[in-house]
């Protein structure tokens, strides 16, 4: 059972290694409420597991706005990012959960990979 201590833990582990991995990346979060972000990655993580199932309209719509606000032409969150975001939040995983296995790691990547392979998707537009 995750405490809440440990919960906040994670998230802060895994904003350091993020904006840490990449000085663009730290760029764009200089004016991020923590608290927010926090949720909002909660959000995206729980969307992302219901988008992987088949017909799920809520996460595909949640994703679609995410898809148009992280475009070239709004917010700009190019590509490449979403690999650092990806290897942050598997690094994190290592580091703060002492049951987290290779075929854990697996199954997450497999499955946040969907997700962001759709975002990923309309960055052009």
């Amino acid at each position: 059972m995750f405490t809440r201590e440990s919960k906040l833990r994670f998230f802060s582990h895994f904003y350091q290694l993020f904006l840490q991995s990449h000085p663009e990346i730290e760029a764009l979060f200089q004016h991020t409420e923590f608290d927010k972000q926090t949720t909002i990655l909660k959000h995206a993580l729980s969307m992302s597991i219901m988008f992987a199932e088949d017909d799920n309209d809520l996460a595909k719509s949640v994703l679609t706005q995410t898809r148009k606000s992280h475009s070239r032409s709004r917010k700009n969150i190019k590509p490449e990012y979403y690999t650092v975001w990806l290897n942050s939040l598997m690094h994190t995983f290592w580091a703060c959960d002492p049951q987290f296995t290779p075929s854990l790691e697996k199954n997450w990547r497999e499955l946040l990979q969907l997700a962001i392979d759709y975002i990923k998707e309309g960055y052009e537009h």
